[in-house]
């Protein structure tokens, strides 16, 4: 079995890169089939379609993180607020537990265990308002800090976020006040 990523990660992927004018609808139309909208979340796609569209932003701009770093943020602006976001989380700590639960990544992304690795919290102390989470999906690890820090932000009860990403990649250490 392949790896696959459900329409609504790969929808909202396609509609962050349009919101911000990183690749133009006509280009991801290009690279990738894609139904329409309303049908998108119910449909599941290959991995291969999502790295399409990360090659093209990397070739494009010649450093990529930040752009990569924004898509994952508008990601999780637009799941939480038009998507099932608020009925699921309302602080940060419900977040980061709802992205390495079994709802969370694992909704999102399917395939054999080896392949599609593990987004697992290694870390928490919530009183001090930092963690550690690993890393070992297939997935830019750079999206991955956006969505990170994206839902951290999207509490006003969190005054401080921070997410830096370990030499290796494999390890994000979050920081929220």
């Amino acid at each position: 079995m392949s790896v696959e990523i459900n329409g609504a990660m790969l929808g909202s992927f396609v509609n962050a890169c349009v919101v911000h004018e990183f690749l133009m609808e006509e280009k991801i139309r290009a690279l990738i089939d894609l139904p329409p909208s309303e049908e998108l979340h119910k449909m599941w796609y290959p991995l291969a379609q999502y790295q399409l569209l990360c090659d093209s932003i990397e070739k494009m701009y010649q450093d990529s993180k930040p752009i990569f770093e924004r898509i994952g943020q508008e990601m999780v602006r637009i799941w939480y607020n038009y998507g099932p976001g608020k009925e699921i989380v309302s602080s940060s700590i419900d977040f980061l537990k709802y992205q390495v639960s079994s709802d969370g990544y694992y909704s999102l992304v399917k395939g054999e265990s080896e392949i599609i690795g593990e987004f697992k919290l290694e870390f928490i102390d919530e009183e001090n308002g930092i963690a550690l989470i690993k890393s070992s999906t297939p997935l830019n690890r750079y999206v991955e800090l956006g969505v990170l820090l994206g839902g951290l932000k999207l509490f006003k009860q969190t005054l401080f976020a921070n997410v830096t990403i370990s030499e290796s990649d494999n390890f994000f250490f979050l920081e929220f006040h």
